[in-house]
């Protein structure tokens, strides 16, 4: 079936109309649901061979070469509109049996750009899909994108942009958000979708892996992951909530940086609450769960070692006040509690050291026009002691008690 050519205009088109139906009224009693005609093209079938093919395509647009560059057609499917339930599209590979045979594939491809003007900015085509909008009453559809079962595994879905084909072009993105949701103020506001990224459930092995990498840089600095929670406009901000999973022993958190180089440092770790301008500003809790029946854990807090230098410094220090009316922070350390036995032990110690051990100094602020702080020690028992040498020629450390400034020095003991 062909039709003529053309040298001006358009040339003849090809229409193929399946028969209609015009009922007048509704067949109550009809065995099977009327409808219009259908059209089915269909290839030839082989015995021992393939079937055959269907080929639909648009012919080519005008050259390049042409002094007005034409457009190739396109292809459009299209169900009609219906009173009841539009009609669908299946677009679906055919079965594949034996130990070789697989499954037909399907691809869905956009078209390249085989320009190759330099200046000209021209990008390749777009692949677009979009379920149905609904009613004002009613849900848009949904897009689900689902990899076929197996016995041995479940096919795997692969998301990822192109690698760039030259030095100074970049990969594309990949953006996946949900869209916004409008209302208005009051109890119940919509609320807009949420994104969930999770593995599948395993009832003998374990449950794969959720991995979030940021690529290598070659000769910049390394991009940064960024996780934050929502911000509100009238409600407090969302919550970042890091957990480990359950288990006969919960799982470990490890927040760390990566170690530097042979010429440099590690990265920084800054734990911190946000600046508050009127209200009071988050607190930070470091807390180890609690055991019922065995030991609680532990909260280790350390300076890592030095191998050339002076080791780090560990630092504590409460928060300061700018109101002349109100005081700094308070510093407690307090060991625990026992319902019944022995409560926990307070230890402070210098570090040891070849020449000398270092000073544990312990002293109350100098005030600019009012009294300085008092320091008070109370116990049923205090014990002062220094720590022993182990030299002939040195001395065990000294142990001094005196008052501010311009008041009264008294030693009370030192050892010899």
């Amino acid at each position: 079936m062909s039709i003529g050519e053309a040298s001006s205009g358009s040339a003849g088109s090809i229409r193929i109309t399946a028969g209609k139906l015009d009922l007048k009224e509704a067949e109550d009693d009809a065995e099977t649901t009327p409808s219009g005609g259908a059209i089915a093209l269909t290839s030839g079938k082989s015995t021992y061979g393939e079937s055959g093919c269907i080929t639909v395509r648009t012919a080519d647009g005008g050259g390049s070469d042409d002094e007005y560059p034409t457009n190739s057609g396109s292809i459009h499917l299209a169900t009609g509109t219906a009173t009841g339930a539009g009609g669908s599209i299946i677009m679906e590979a055919g079965a594949g049996y034996g130990d070789t045979g697989c499954g037909g594939s399907l691809y869905l491809t956009a078209g390249d750009n085989l320009n190759e003007v330099p200046e000209e900015n021209y990008a390749g085509g777009n692949i677009h899909i979009s379920a149905g909008a609904g009613s004002s009453q009613a849900a848009g559809g949904s897009v689900a994108l689902l990899s076929g079962g197996g016995k041995l595994a479940t096919g795997g879905i692969a998301i990822a942009t192109s690698n760039a084909s030259q030095t100074d072009s970049t990969s594309g993105s990949i953006q996946v958000a949900t869209g916004a949701a409008t209302g208005s103020a009051g109890e119940g506001l919509p609320a807009s979708g949420s994104i969930a990224i999770a593995s599948g459930d395993s009832s003998a092995g374990e449950a794969g892996d959720v991995i979030i990498s940021v690529g290598m840089s070659i000769s910049g600095a390394g991009a940064p992951l960024s996780l934050a929670a929502g911000n509100s406009s009238r409600q407090h901000g969302g919550n970042l909530s890091i957990s480990s999973g359950a288990g006969k022993e919960s799982g470990n958190v490890t927040i760390a940086t990566a170690g530097g180089g042979a010429t440099s440092g590690s990265g920084r770790l800054a734990i911190s609450t946000g600046i508050s301008s009127s209200g009071t500003s988050g607190s930070v809790c470091v807390l180890s769960g609690r055991a019922t029946t065995s030991v609680g854990g532990g909260i280790a807090l350390s300076v890592g070692h030095a191998t050339s230098g002076n080791g780090a410094n560990l630092t504590m220090t409460a928060g300061a006040s700018t109101e002349a009316s109100c005081a700094g922070g308070t510093i407690l350390l307090e060991a625990g509690v026992t319902a019944g036995g022995l409560g926990g032990d307070v230890e402070v110690s210098s570090g040891q050291g070849t020449s000398s051990s270092g000073t544990i100094s312990v002293t109350t602020g100098d005030s600019t026009s009012g009294a300085s702080g008092s320091l008070l020690v109370t116990t049923g028992q205090l014990v002062l002691s220094t720590g022993d040498s182990s030299t002939s020629s040195g001395s065990s450390g000294s142990i001094s008690i005196s008052t501010g400034r311009n008041q009264s020095q008294f030693v009370g003991y030192r050892s010899q």
